[in-house]
């Protein structure tokens, strides 16, 4: 099958490889003439695991602004969600109702926003797959990538095309990073309708698998071929039905809003949270947020799911597990920081804090770590002068 991969980081470098060694094509859409400059240097993608390194070659390559005409029926998007909308714009005129959009990104809100704004036409509009990756993976330099050392997972999910998201009538919140669109669906009955009050999910340890959907069920003609490589790829990769995957995506947006703010404030990895009672305390003031907030909203609307998944407690619980899982990791937002980039932080924290002034709830931890980051990053950028 052919794949573009839009977003060449660790989580872009990463599914590329494992795509191309199961010899499938593969181009790469980079950004600019350096880009493909850094590709050639490193003649391929290296991916390195337990200190042992492969170059993988003979990928294809495509700046993402030209104006190439070929048709993409599967794009894999591993930007940084604010950069998604942006990124995807150039490249809808080459994008039908046949083609699917694979989104691998942290946060909430980009699928919706992806439709409403690049997508508006409902009988043109692609298919969608969200995925929610666990794999501890970083990029040292461009086109290297290194895989960490505990087995994470990734989990599929497919976006149903009825009852898709409102569109938002609360702006993204400003801040005193670079302004940017508001690409953020922010409606806290984005989710309402589309759980199913049946259903028995399961726990974000459980490696739950569920069978393909029948073909009539399916859309998009490439929905099935697409779904079944993604699923063929040695990633310990799974699907599930959409009311399950709504909450797998709300749990890894809980866990998000957790470790990585605090991460990057203090400079620390993933583990050395647990090791202070403060770090468990901060951890607990978020959930409890969390907790309430998606109690109010209809983000999940199975009051038992609310009840055994989604209450402070089962949140801190997991939010523990991964800090202990990944405790020698460094959180996406402290690379970030440390390399002065644009956080993710309205998409993690934010979508929290939105929707809970939209409900009435207030979220002052999650509203502290939002200032704090947003602060950090605008003294980075600025020449502080002490008289």
């Amino acid at each position: 099958m052919n794949f573009h991969i839009l977003g060449t980081g660790a989580i872009g470098c990463l599914v590329a490889t494992y795509l191309r060694q199961s010899n499938h094509t593969v181009t790469l859409l980079l950004k600019n003439e350096q880009s493909l400059v850094a590709y050639r240097e490193n003649d391929g993608v290296i991916y390195e695991k337990d200190g042992v390194s492969t170059t993988i070659r003979d990928f294809n390559f495509d700046l993402a602004s030209t104006d190439a005409e070929d048709r993409i029926y599967n794009l894999v998007v591993t930007t940084k969600t604010y950069d998604a909308i942006e990124a995807v714009m150039p490249l809808t005129r080459r994008i039908g109702r046949q083609s699917t959009i694979i989104l691998l990104q942290n946060g909430m809100g980009m699928h919706e926003d992806l439709a409403r704004i690049c997508f508006p036409d409902r009988s043109t509009r692609p298919s969608l797959v969200v995925g929610v990756n666990t794999h501890g993976v970083y990029r040292p330099t461009p086109f290297h990538v290194i895989h960490a050392g505990w087995k994470g997972d990734i989990h599929f999910g497919i976006v149903p095309r009825e009852g898709e998201a409102k569109e938002s009538e609360i702006q993204s919140g400003s801040g005193d990073e670079p302004a940017q669109q508001d690409y953020s669906a922010n409606d806290a009955r984005v989710h309402g309708g589309q759980s199913d009050n049946n259903s028995s999910p399961t726990s974000p340890t459980n490696n739950y698998s569920s069978p393909l959907p029948s073909t009539s069920n399916i859309t998009s003609p490439s929905y099935s071929p697409t779904i079944t490589a993604l699923l063929a790829l040695p990633l310990n990769t799974h699907f599930e039905p959409w009311p399950n995957m709504q909450c797998r995506i709300l749990e890894k947006l809980v866990i998000n809003c957790c470790i990585n703010p605090v991460t990057a404030l203090l400079r620390c990895r993933n583990g050395d949270l647990m090791d202070q009672d403060q770090g468990t305390q901060l951890i607990q003031h978020v959930c409890d947020e969390a907790a309430e907030v998606i109690r109010a909203s209809s983000l999940v609307s199975d009051r038992h799911v609310i009840a055994t998944r989604f209450t402070s407690d089962a949140l801190q619980r997991i939010v523990e597990q991964v800090c202990q899982n990944t405790s020698r990791n460094e959180s996406s937002m402290l690379q970030d920081v440390r390399a002065r980039r644009i956080t993710e932080v309205d998409y993690m924290n934010g979508y929290l804090s939105r929707i809970g002034k939209r409900l009435g709830i207030p979220t002052p931890a999650n509203d502290i770590l939002i200032a704090l980051v947003k602060l950090q990053y605008r003294l980075a950028h600025k020449e502080v002068v002490i008289s």
